[in-house]
C-alpha cells in the first residue's frame, strides 16, 4: 500500500518499508542523468589531479638533474 506525501504530487511512501518513491519518471531519469554527469566530472577531476601530481614529480626530477 502506498501513501501520498503531503505537498508533493510526485512522491509516495511505501507503507511496508517507509521508502519514499518517485512517481514522475521524467524527473527520475533527469536526476539519474545529472548524477551520472556529476560522477563523470568528479572522475575526470581526480584523473587531472593525478596527472598534475605526476607532472610535478617529473619537473622536480628535471630540476634535480640540472641542479
Amino acid at each position: 500500500m502506498y501513501q501520498k506525501i503531503e505537498n508533493n504530487e510526485t512522491l509516495i511512501r511505501d507503507n511496508k518499508n517507509s521508502a519514499v518513491l518517485e512517481t514522475d519518471l521524467n524527473s527520475l531519469q533527469l536526476y539519474r542523468k545529472r548524477r551520472e554527469q556529476a560522477q563523470q566530472k568528479d572522475k575526470e577531476i581526480e584523473q587531472m589531479k593525478s596527472e598534475i601530481t605526476e607532472l610535478k614529480s617529473l619537473v622536480q626530477q628535471l630540476i634535480n638533474k640540472e641542479g
